[in-house]
Formats: structure tokens, C-alpha cells, sequence
């Protein structure tokens, strides 16, 4: 809810990136960082937006800061029939870690196993468009 995300979003250790552009926010990253980890916890990209790369340069951006930090490794969980976001995840190099089966549910009440990945971004340089 709002007030658990403004919550997190005051926390010293989350870091939240924005890809601007035609006057307002078309993607946010939310990650939260603990000493050489980071986990991904929100990518999103303005549906009109999609495609136009954002959500590699959001990876990008945050990947050459943190790295920069002494973060070695970024986490994450994807559901499994988000092929999209499995796809963009791959291109920019994470690979699967393991599954958690039947973690999320759709508001249809559908359920999907959580992908668990990693991505090491220690010496980052930027992933090229897929």
C-alpha cells in the first residue's frame, strides 16, 4: 500500500531511479541495497513507452552507480510469464538462481513461480540493446 512504499522509499539504504522524458516519469527502479548486494524490487515502464529501451538504461544507470558504490551483485524476482521483463533481465545478463513455485497470483487469481536471478555488476559496462 502507499504507506508501506513511502515506508521503503525513506529507508537510507533504497535507492530509487526515473527515466523522464515528454514532461513526465515514463519508468521507475526501486532497489534496496545491503553493503555488496542489491535487490530489485519495482522496474516499470510507462506502457507507451515500452520498447524504446528504458528499462535497459534504468539497469544501466543503476548498475554503473552501485558498482561504483562497491555492489557487486544485483537480485531480483520475476514471475514467470512476464516474458518481457525474463527477456530484458537475460539481455542485460542475469541469469536464474532458482524458483519459488506458485508465488505470485494474478488478480484473475492465475499463479506463477517467481524466477529468482542474479546479475554480477562489479566493473559494469553498459548491456547493449537487445
Amino acid at each position: 500500500d502507499e504507506a508501506a512504499f513511502r515506508s521503503l522509499l525513506a529507508l537510507e539504504t533504497s535507492y530509487i531511479y526515473g527515466a523522464p522524458g515528454n514532461g513526465a516519469l515514463r519508468g521507475l527502479m526501486v532497489l534496496q541495497v545491503t553493503q555488496h548486494e542489491a535487490e530489485l524490487l519495482t522496474l516499470c515502464v510507462d506502457p507507451t513507452a515500452r520498447g524504446a529501451g528504458l528499462g535497459r538504461h534504468l539497469l544501466n544507470f543503476a548498475a554503473k552507480t552501485l558498482s561504483g558504490q562497491g555492489v557487486e551483485v544485483i537480485r531480483l524476482d520475476v514471475a514467470a510469464d512476464n516474458l518481457p521483463a525474463i527477456g530484458l533481465y537475460r539481455a542485460f545478463g542475469f541469469d536464474e538462481d532458482g524458483r519459488r513455485p506458485n508465488y505470485y497470483r494474478s488478480k484473475a487469481g492465475v499463479r506463477a513461480d517467481a524466477i529468482l536471478m542474479s546479475a554480477s555488476i562489479a566493473g559494469h559496462t553498459p548491456a547493449k540493446q537487445a
